[in-house]
Parts: structure tokens; C-alpha cells; sequence
């Protein structure tokens, strides 16, 4: 799994940008979104990719766990979360992800699924789902993943 999220994080990356500041998409990122879109990871919303849009905290979560090839195992599980402001079509992926610690919310009982996905978020979000840990600093702390990506090669500037 290492490989595979490895190999699709650049494209992941591209469609975040630097996910603080919302500019015209670039065609970079047109195809970024085009190749995610024929592997089944990145869908759109049925009209477009919004890529002008920042990308929020569920689509994210979604996307990282379609990269992990764990869409069917997210959508079909029965896992729960006690956060209450996540849309019903986001709540398989956030579920699962919460579930394997991938993911924790905002607040005790708030996800924040409307809150821009910053590129440290989403890259915090990646080393945990390949098995690293920020509890307590242990390998890295959520709001400085890069210093451990650059180190395992999983982050792609």
C-alpha cells in the first residue's frame, strides 16, 4: 500500500495546491484530476472537478481513502464516529477512517467536513494511513509532517 499511495500522492498534491489560497486551476492539475478521474478516485460532483474550489475536510478524506483502494470497505462497513456534522455520503469514508486512526475531528463531537484540507492536513492524513503516528509526537506532529515525509520519500515538492 506504501507504493500505491506513494506513486498517487503527487497527483493529490496537485489538486490541493497549497490549499490556503483558492486560484484558477491549472492545467496540471486539469490533468491530475482527469487521471485520478479514470482510476475511480477523484469523481467531481457529477458536473465538474471544482477545482477552483479548496478542497474541504470530507472530500480529503474521501479522496485518500479512494487512494488506499478502500472505497468498497468504507462504503459497505458499519463504523461509527460521534461526530454530527458529516454528510451522509461522506460517512463511510470518515467513518473508516476514524476507525483506523487515520482521522480525528475538530472537536469532541465536530469533524469541521466543511473546513478547508490544508497540504499538511492531507499529508498528516497520508502518513498515518501508512502506519506512522503523531500521538504524542511519536514519529511526527500533525501540524509538521514533512520533516518525516521527506525523510521516507513520501513527499513529492
Amino acid at each position: 500500500m506504501k507504493k500505491r499511495l506513494t506513486g498517487f500522492l503527487t497527483a493529490a498534491a496537485l489538486l490541493l495546491g497549497s490549499g490556503l489560497t483558492v486560484y484558477a486551476h491549472t492545467p496540471e492539475q486539469e490533468r491530475a484530476a482527469d487521471a485520478l478521474n479514470e482510476l475511480g478516485m477523484f469523481l467531481g460532483t457529477g458536473t465538474s472537478y471544482e477545482l477552483d474550489n479548496p478542497l474541504n475536510r470530507v472530500q480529503g478524506i474521501t479522496l485518500l481513502i479512494r487512494l488506499m483502494g478502500m472505497e468498497n470497505a468504507a462504503q459497505t462497513g458499519d463504523f461509527e464516529t460521534p461526530f454530527t456534522d458529516v454528510p451522509a455520503w461522506a460517512s463511510g469514508y470518515v467513518g473508516y477512517a476514524y476507525e483506523y486512526g487515520i482521522t480525528n475531528g475538530t472537536g469532541a463531537h465536530t469533524f469541521g467536513s466543511d473546513d478547508t484540507i490544508t497540504d499538511y492536513m492531507f499529508l498528516t492524513l497520508v502518513l498515518r494511513a501508512l502506519g506512522y503516528s503523531d500521538a504524542n509526537g511519536a514519529d511526527f506532529t500533525w501540524d509538521n509532517p514533512y520533516t518525516l515525509a521527506r525523510e521516507r520519500s513520501v513527499c513529492l515538492e
